[in-house]
């Protein structure tokens, strides 16, 4: 936008010699006396003048532009590269984005998975608890106890009848052993005796067996019940390992997920909507202002310049590129204008660079007066426009 306006000014003030030069032939034929002849010399040296003063200008501007030219390069280059950048920056988002997508999907399997297991758990514990409590316990222990000692008393009374089925045994042979020496008139009360022992002998056994089987009972019911508590715990063990090990894990997903939201969050938007709100309460309490007509600072704005210059310098660390824009208001000529905004630019950008901003990351642009804010009709107006501002832009 700028150079076509550059080259209109060079346009237009080439139209003006031209027109000047045309109209001296006329002059000289309207007249011939000596005032006219003076008036031609004076014309002509004026020409002469204007020439000189044109020459001189189109020489800067032709500089200027052939500046402009090259910057536009420079500014077309690097925004080729930025867009290449973005390119590869959102591509890299977008993968980004479907991590943390499966990412979240996976969590949420684990956190289902752990609400399940916490259930799981929690009622594990209710049945533990109403199985396993200190009172349960201690009455299961007893019970133990009381079994262990009902066994000790069932042997006592199975070795006793032991010992009564082998008194028994014994007696039954002697009565046999002594059958045949008993008188003809005693066998049958021999045998009733005999059939009496045997009688007791088998009530004896069957005392013995039954014994035998409640104690046998007593010990696996026992056996059994500690088993049980055993086993429950070896279950609310692992049910407990288990959901520290899936806490352990969504905790960690939680982690993954945090860093790579932070990873985003620190895109380019957010760091420029930053840097801009920090220069521009800088420039809205303090105006950078330049000595009149000139490209020179004012003392005052030096220190003003010293603090952008902090804020400059920690923005470029994210990549960031400050754009200085100068303007002015329309008093003087366009291109006067436009070289007076370029040089003011140009001039904050050098105090910027040397208080360490780096010179890759800024650059300096003059708009002239092609762009008010205020109204140049008044003086307050034309103040306005003469400014500077910043413009921050990612890359």
């Amino acid at each position: 936008m700028r150079l076509p306006l550059i080259l209109s000014v060079v346009a237009l003030t080439a139209l003006l010699f031209y027109g000047a030069a045309q109209s001296i032939p006329g002059a000289i034929a309207s007249s011939a006396s000596a005032d006219a002849i003076a008036e031609m010399e004076k014309a002509n040296a004026q020409i002469e003048a204007s020439r000189a003063a044109f020459d001189e200008q189109a020489a800067t501007l032709n500089k200027t532009i052939d500046d402009l030219k090259a910057e536009n390069l420079d500014q077309t280059s690097a925004f080729e590269a930025a867009v290449a950048e973005r390119d590869a920056l959102l591509s890299q988002r977008d993968q980004v984005m479907q991590r943390v997508s499966d990412i979240e999907a996976e969590n949420s399997a684990l956190a289902a998975d752990k609400d399940a297991l916490t259930q799981d758990l929690a009622a594990l514990m209710a049945e533990i608890e109403s199985r396993d409590s200190e009172d349960t316990t201690q009455a299961l222990n007893d019970a133990i106890a009381a079994g262990q000692d009902e066994i000790a008393a069932l042997q006592v009374t199975i070795t006793e009848l032991q010992q009564e089925r082998d008194a028994l045994s014994e007696q039954l042979a002697a009565i046999e052993a002594a059958a045949g020496e008993v008188p003809p008139g005693d066998v049958a009360q021999a045998d009733a005796q005999s059939d009496q022992n045997a009688a007791a002998l088998a009530e004896a056994d069957e005392r013995i067996a039954l014994l035998t089987e409640m104690a046998t009972v007593q010990v696996q019911t026992a056996t059994g019940l500690t088993a049980e508590i055993e086993d429950l715990r070896a279950q609310l063990e692992t049910l407990t390992s288990e959901a520290s090990g899936l806490s352990d894990e969504v905790d960690r997903r939680d982690a993954i997920i945090a860093g790579l939201m932070s990873r985003m969050q620190t895109a380019a938007p957010s760091s420029v909507a930053s840097c801009q709100e920090q220069t521009d309460a800088v420039l809205t309490a303090r105006q950078i202002s330049f000595e009149d007509g000139t490209a020179t600072i004012t003392a005052a704005s030096i220190a003003s310049l010293e603090d952008l210059a902090v804020i400059a310098a920690d923005c470029a660390q994210d990549d960031l590129t400050l754009e200085i824009e100068g303007h002015t208001g329309d008093a003087g000529g366009v291109a006067a204008n436009l070289l007076l905004s370029d040089g003011r630019a140009k001039a904050v950008r050098d105090v910027l660079v040397n208080n360490g901003v780096p010179a890759r990351s800024v650059r300096a642009v003059g708009f002239g007066g092609s762009e008010p804010i205020a109204d140049n009709a008044t003086s307050e107006g034309q103040s306005q426009n003469q400014r500077i501002v910043f413009d921050w832009e990612q890359g």
